[in-house]
């Protein structure tokens, strides 16, 4: 018997319970880009590890030059030179300078730096033209962090930043969670690959080459992607291979109730646990999931916007919340910059694109329209019942 229709929500939370528990992993940090900290990171050692100079100049002691100007410029002895990567000793007496390079290390004594430009000298001595505050151009150990400091918390995405604050940091290893490995498997007669000239009655597969797409952008491992056609032995093959190595199975088209869709056949012969077919909900009302040799197939409808709706809301949050660390799809309230007039009494999602100001939807949105998904940051939820939505009244955005 085919199950009833769930609610949005409890569609969530059924995805959710069937999927693994997200597995760690610790490797070299400049292994880690794109992955999810699976624990948060603290500095091994501070930055800067000592005071250092902003720019060329002078490192002086700040109360010797602080009656300098234009009219009455100071003159220091100059008793050596640092360059960065340098160690230095020297230690600063009264009315004395050390010539100084940007980033050497500060000499003992010294409190500021004074700019080259602001200077004239020889090896002996240099002429200082303007005072100087203490710290000024004097990058003190620690600026950025001390060691033992806190850099990340867990659930944050490694990208380049953070790659560069934990090898400044002299973190060697990062914990993150393992890159899920998921299967795209595309369904229809229709369904072509680009590689060849378009034939009659046929269209290229989007569906496929978007969820392969969005699937990486999440971190996770596409390690299979296939197109089955309308046949059942087929897609209950593609299936087969697919549960081998993968931890989530997708599939798209085939859910419905025509002479075509295959799915519910191909999962019950494959003797799948079937979660819930039906999801009051516009687009996707046929989505199906279920599990198969332990392995979630979430089986979509084959309309574009249908596949992306349904994938954001109840893929999305899993595949980037990590153990509720830190959750990238917001859910917030935005006034619309328009007014929206929504038909239908289900609930129903729609693309749009939101900014501080509030959040714009195309006033036409097809299932099967590609071409206004360009640009869109959002989906905006529009509960039960038909009514208009006026500019400036607030309505769920989830942030994509």
């Amino acid at each position: 018997m085919r199950p009833s229709r769930v609610t949005l929500e409890q569609a969530q939370e059924l995805f959710k319970t069937c999927m693994p528990v997200r597995k760690k992993e610790e490797k070299r940090s400049a292994d880690c880009l794109g992955q999810i900290l699976a624990k948060p990171v603290y500095a091994a050692v501070t930055q800067p590890p000592f005071p250092r100079s902003a720019m060329d100049g002078f490192a002086l002691r700040s109360r010797d030059i602080c009656r300098a100007d234009i009219q009455h410029p100071v003159t220091l002895e100059v008793t050596g030179c640092v360059c960065a990567g340098q160690e230095t000793e020297f230690m600063l007496k009264p009315h004395q300078a050390v010539r100084i390079m940007t980033g050497a290390m500060i000499p003992e004594g010294a409190d500021c730096v004074v700019k080259q430009e602001d200077a004239e000298w020889d090896e002996r001595a240099v002429r200082i033209y303007h005072n100087a505050k203490p710290g000024e151009n004097y990058c003190p150990a620690g600026e950025d962090f001390s060691a033992g400091d806190l850099l990340a918390e867990a659930g944050t995405p490694v990208d380049s930043y953070l790659l560069a604050a934990v090898t400044a940091a002299g973190v060697r290893n990062l914990t993150v969670y393992k890159r899920l490995k998921a299967a795209v498997i595309t369904t229809g007669d229709e369904l072509q690959n680009t590689e060849t000239p378009l034939q009659p009655g046929k269209i290229y597969d989007a569906n496929g080459i978007w969820l392969c797409t969005r699937l990486r952008e999440m971190d996770c491992e596409v390690v299979r992607y296939q197109t089955a056609g309308d046949d059942q032995s087929k897609i209950a093959d593609e299936i087969r291979e697919a549960w081998k190595e993968a931890d989530l199975i997708l599939t798209t088209g085939g859910v419905s109730v025509g002479e075509k869709d295959l799915l519910p056949g191909v999962i019950e012969n494959l003797t799948g646990n079937v979660l819930f077919h039906g999801i009051q909900v516009k687009p996707g009302m046929p989505t199906m999931l279920s599990v198969v040799k332990e392995t979630p197939v979430l089986s979509l409808s084959g309309n574009p916007f249908a596949v992306e709706a349904l994938f954001e809301v109840l893929a999305g949050g899993y595949l980037t919340d990590m153990e509720a660390s830190r959750y990238l799809q917001k859910n917030q309230m935005k006034a619309l910059k328009q007014t929206f007039v929504k038909t239908g009494e289900m609930k129903r999602i729609v693309k749009g694109r939101c900014d501080e100001s509030g959040v714009y939807l195309p006033q036409i949105q097809k299932n099967g329209q590609l071409k206004n998904g360009i640009g869109s940051n959002c989906l905006v939820i529009f509960p039960e019942g038909e009514r208009t939505y006026t500019e400036g009244e607030a309505v769920r955005v989830i942030r994509i």
